[in-house]
This record gives C-alpha cells, sequence and structure tokens, in this order.
C-alpha cells in the first residue's frame, strides 16, 4: 500500500516538476548513476542516501540541482576545473550530454528539492556530503571552489 502511494506521489510530482522547468529527473538518475560513473561518484550516492534516509533518485537528483546551482554561481573556468576534477558530478549537472539537466537553471534549487519530495532544508544537509565528497576526490582547491558557489 505505501509503495503505490508513494508511486502516485512520485508521478504526481514528476508531472509538477516538469511545468517548473523541464528538469528530467530521468536523466538526473541516469547521469549521476550511469554505467560511465566512477566507484567514487557511487560512494557519494551512497553517503547520502544513508546519511539522510533519501532514495537514490532523490540523491541524484539533488546532486544535480546543487551543481546546476554551482555552475550559475561560478566563472566557466572554474567550473570547467571543479567537473574535470570531478566528473561524475559534472555528469549530475548534465554536462556530458545525459540529458536536459541544463534546463533546470530557470528553477531555484528549492523548488527542485521540492520537486524531488524533499524539503528545502535538505539543501543544507546535501552540502557538506558533496563538499566532503569533493575534498577526498578533488583536493582542497575543488572543495573550496565549490563551497563558494553554494
Amino acid at each position: 500500500m505505501n509503495k503505490i502511494t508513494f508511486s502516485a506521489i512520485t508521478l504526481s510530482l514528476l508531472g509538477s516538476l516538469q511545468s517548473i522547468s523541464a528538469f528530467d529527473l530521468g536523466s538526473a538518475v541516469s547521469a549521476v548513476s550511469g554505467s560511465s560513473q566512477k566507484q567514487a561518484d557511487s560512494s557519494l550516492l551512497s553517503s547520502l542516501t544513508s546519511q539522510l534516509g533519501i532514495t537514490s533518485t532523490q540523491a541524484a537528483g539533488g546532486t544535480a540541482a546543487l551543481m546546476n546551482q554551482a555552475k550559475s554561481s561560478m566563472s566557466a573556468e572554474d567550473y570547467k576545473q571543479v567537473t574535470d576534477a570531478l566528473p561524475g558530478l559534472s555528469s549530475a549537472a548534465g554536462d556530458s550530454g545525459l540529458g536536459s539537466l541544463g534546463n533546470i537553471a530557470s528553477s531555484s534549487t528549492s523548488d527542485i528539492f521540492k520537486s524531488l519530495g524533499m524539503d528545502s532544508s535538505m539543501i543544507e544537509q546535501f552540502t557538506p556530503i558533496v563538499l566532503d565528497y569533493a575534498m577526498k576526490e578533488g583536493g582542497p582547491a575543488i572543495m573550496n571552489m565549490l563551497k563558494g558557489a553554494f
């Protein structure tokens, strides 16, 4: 019964998400959990799901939303440095041609989180986990670039 209710809510959210921003959640999931992803990217999703008690779809979509926020806040040069160092996060933001994630730019990060079934307060919980991943995989300079963009 709960699974059916959750599915109905998810479908409802996905329908409203399209009207908000043309965000393609399927592309977010594919981008973050695709076959070309490195093991470290899987560890980010695992960290998010285990520490925050969210689904892998929410973890992937939330990561994509944060990376879209970073992309709009950073210079093109800085963003390229981050995505070169962290290609899995680049994929989450749609830089690898994996769908239409670039279309989420018109929606706020908060709206995207809400559309994924998460309260906007989850942004504050995602951020340190993503920054920890950036520190481990890209080093302090990359982590600080992202921290400034979040």
